[in-house]
């Protein structure tokens, strides 16, 4: 995002991974289109693409604090997410996941650093119509959003894919914060393919926690991530 490369920094979980096979997930009913398009998705590689699996496990790796229910899993678990998908990451890194949540406990500090920063870039923000519009303030400023249903998302992702793309036709370098589970990795795909000049940040979890929303058993373990980020942004 500093040096304005194109890519995407995008958060591949479980449910990716079962709309990929054709399955449903929570928030999200599959279907052979999403399918087909969560394997271009997944397909995705090279410079600037940054992908991501949430492999946080004794036999993978984790970082100081983690723990079940705080973005810790079964080696099972975690394996069993990988073995699904491992063709897509083959010679390539795998990153996290979860690391702009993890931090917002375990570092605030620099969690608060990188949103100053993320606030500086971002210019576009796509995502869940409910997220609060002072969350959105706080987060990026007054900046044009293009918004989507909370779940199914994908039913609207060619109005969001048709309306991100209508602001992102100029020259111009865009950082994009998507909140659009996993259609919102769609849409990434769509954007990057259109040959914008973008790079697209998946914001994740945290946003949740900032809102009050209780998504994820980590808010529940950590909540003062959500009680001082957006104080300290307002400041």
């Amino acid at each position: 995002m500093e040096s304005r490369g194109v890519g995407a920094y995008m958060r591949f979980g479980d449910g990716d991974v079962n709309l990929m096979l054709g399955r449903d997930e929570l928030l999200q009913t599959a279907n052979p289109s999403l399918q087909d398009e969560m394997l271009e998705t997944f397909s995705l590689g090279g410079a600037g693409i940054l992908k991501c699996l949430p492999l946080h496990s004794l036999r993978f790796g984790l970082w100081p604090g983690m723990k079940p229910g705080l973005h810790s899993s079964t080696d099972q678990w975690a394996e069993n997410t990988l073995c699904r998908c491992s063709q897509f990451f083959i010679g390539e890194p795998i990153y996290s996941t979860v690391a702009l949540a993890y931090l917002a406990v375990f570092d605030p500090g620099f969690t608060l650093d990188f949103l100053k920063m993320l606030r500086a870039r971002v210019d576009l923000f796509i995502g869940n119509q409910d997220v609060p519009d002072g969350v959105l303030d706080t987060l990026f400023g007054h900046i044009p959003r293009v918004t989507c249903p909370p779940s199914g998302a994908y039913v609207a992702a060619d109005q969001v894919t048709e309306q991100a793309l209508s602001y992102l036709g100029d020259s111009r370098h865009h950082t994009v914060a998507i909140a659009m589970g996993c259609s919102g990795r769609v849409v990434a795909k769509r954007l990057l393919k259109s040959g914008s000049n973008v790079f697209i940040f998946d914001f994740g979890s945290l946003l949740d926690a900032l809102c009050g929303w209780n998504s994820r058993a980590w808010v529940d373990l950590a909540p003062r991530s959500a009680l001082y980020i957006l104080d300290e942004l307002r400041a």
